[in-house]
């Protein structure tokens, strides 16, 4: 399993956060299968899983951070998602 580590921004309501993400590359294909007598292979595609968000404040008050916060842990599957998006399939 590779791991990856890296910075973007996301939206996160009206804010737009710099956050450090950690994940690891997966893939979803189910490989070689029987489908009415013809052998067939599914690859499927290789994908960036997120399985940690940190935002990195700089200038956000103390009401801001706790909301953002607050936002990110409510809806991590969402920003998840985002950032996992921003690198689309690996080649």
């Amino acid at each position: 399993m590779r791991r990856s580590v890296g910075i973007t921004t996301i939206k996160v309501e009206q804010y737009d956060v710099l956050v450090e993400y950690k994940g690891y590359w997966t893939c979803d294909g189910i490989g070689k299968y029987e489908f009415w007598g013809a052998l067939c292979f599914d690859k499927g595609r290789e994908y960036l899983a997120i399985d940690q968000i940190i935002p990195l404040f700089t200038d956000e008050t103390t009401e801001q951070i706790y909301e953002i916060q607050g936002l990110i842990d409510k809806n991590f599957d969402e920003y998840a998602e985002q950032i996992s998006d921003l690198h689309g399939e690996e080649e």
